[in-house]
């Protein structure tokens, strides 16, 4: 298992990025790769870097798996060259590939859906249960950038709100899967997630119908809120400990085609 509760790989053929929007000031994959690569002649996290190397890492994952790509960069990013691209995307939706692992459900996400709908103008992913195209947007001024591309877009597609840094309006029916997480990090730097955001977009989803997934509820409530809490379950350092939030939001819902009977998953 990874660190996303959600996914059991990760897939990072791109690391590094660029912030383009709100969300990005506090990025966690930033702060990941610095205290990696913390030396001066170490790559730095904007100096976006192709792994071709990793392009057939999916290859060697033989149990079916929910696979997260992209956690450390973004695919769709400026930089990538689009042949590098277009490579990784063959590995997603090019059947004769394809068939080497056909038991995976692909999630992809991107705060560059425009890129991402430029690529995959010509293919039709609606019917296809293994490719997921998302977008991740914490606050309304992303939402109407990043949704646009997206849902003129014939697939499969989620909504991953984190960090969620503020509430806004959305319509969730176009959506087969939402996830929300408030923001991790530094607790001096980190910004609040209130709880009746997370609760505004549970109670949407569920009036569409659509499934939801609370992953965490950020480092600032597991700082400030949760000591106010009478419970003796610790928070966790991202506000992820299920048993710990406020009943309301336990809520940890998958679309039925994206469970993995092979991982134990049933629908309820």
């Amino acid at each position: 298992m990874t660190g996303v509760e959600y996914a059991h790989h990760t897939w990072n053929p791109v690391v590094g990025c660029s912030p383009i929007v709100l969300e990005c000031v506090n990025c966690f994959a930033a702060a990941a790769h610095e205290r990696v690569y913390w030396r001066p002649e170490d790559p730095k996290f904007h100096q976006v870097r192709v792994l071709r190397e990793r392009f057939d890492e999916p290859l060697r994952w033989r149990k079916p798996s929910r696979v997260l790509i992209s956690t450390m960069g973004d695919i769709f990013h400026e930089s990538v060259p689009q042949a590098d691209v277009d490579q990784i995307v063959a590995r997603l939706i090019v059947p004769q590939i394809r068939r080497e692992f056909p038991q995976h459900r692909f999630l992809v996400t991107t705060k560059r859906a425009e890129r991402m709908a430029r690529t995959l103008a010509f293919t039709n992913r609606e019917e296809d249960p293994n490719l997921w195209l998302g977008i991740s947007a914490g606050c309304g001024a992303t939402y109407r950038e990043l949704s646009a591309p997206l849902l003129g877009m014939e697939c499969r597609k989620w909504l991953s709100m984190e960090p969620l840094i503020e509430p806004f309006e959305f319509d969730p029916t176009p959506y087969d899967w939402v996830v929300i997480g408030g923001e991790s990090g530094a607790r001096n730097r980190v910004r609040p997630c209130a709880i009746w955001w997370v609760q505004d977009v549970v109670e949407r989803c569920r009036a569409a119908c659509v499934p939801v997934y609370v992953k965490q509820l950020g480092s600032w409530w597991a700082t400030h809120s949760w000591p106010t809490l009478k419970t003796e379950k610790p928070p966790g350092r991202r506000g992820q400990n299920i048993e710990a939030w406020p009943e309301p939001l336990r809520v940890r819902e998958f679309p039925a085609d994206m469970l993995i009977p092979e991982q134990g998953e049933v629908a309820e």
